[in-house]
Order: structure tokens, then sequence, then C-alpha cells
């Protein structure tokens, strides 16, 4: 995508997900489980790591700011505040009721 063409990632991973927030920002997620908020020009404002740390693939807001992601390896949705303070989070790898499997994209309203 161009986020991943235009803006490196600190650390090398790989940014697999973007959305952008009410206050401009890119709220970018990674496969090292880690969000990532950068400004328009690309320079990192602050990141946060996620709870079981998998590979976070979709990221989206709601219309509170908070940062929801889908771990594909985990297999679970997770939502922070958007300075990063955990939430709740629900799902967990499996077919079973209440688990999912490998959720990817994310659409909140």
């Amino acid at each position: 995508t161009a986020v991943k063409q235009a803006f490196k990632h600190p650390s090398g991973s790989e940014y697999l997900g973007v959305a952008v927030g009410p206050d401009g920002l890119l709220y970018c997620s990674d496969n090292n489980g880690q969000v990532t908020i950068l400004n328009r020009q690309g320079q990192v404002i602050r990141s946060f790591k996620v709870k079981n740390g998998g590979s976070l693939y979709g990221i989206a807001l709601n219309r509170t700011g908070n940062v929801i992601v889908s771990d594909i390896s985990n297999g679970y949705i997770s939502i922070y505040t958007a300075a990063g303070e955990f939430v709740r989070q629900f799902g967990g790898e499996g077919k079973d009721q209440g688990q999912l499997s490998y959720p990817c994209g994310l659409a909140v309203n």
C-alpha cells in the first residue's frame, strides 16, 4: 500500500493496516503486535504494544476515538484508547461460538 511505501516502520516490521483518526493522524497496525501513530509527514507520534501481541491486520477507530485492532495470529479483536490503554478484548482462535478464525478487516459505525 501507499503507507508501506511512503512510511518505513521504525523497527523494520511491516504495516498491515492503516486508519485515519479524527485527529488527522495515521493509526497503523503491524505484524509485530504494535500500533504506531504517525503524523502526515510520517513521523512517529507514539506507539503501543497490544495484549497478546500477534499480527495485527485490521485497524479502525470508533466515534469515541478508541482504536480497534484484529489479531489474525491469535483470533482476537482488541479495543484500546488512543493513548494505548487496554479497554477490552473478545474472540480467541477457534471455530466455536464466540471464537474467531483469522479476523482481518474491520469496519465500525
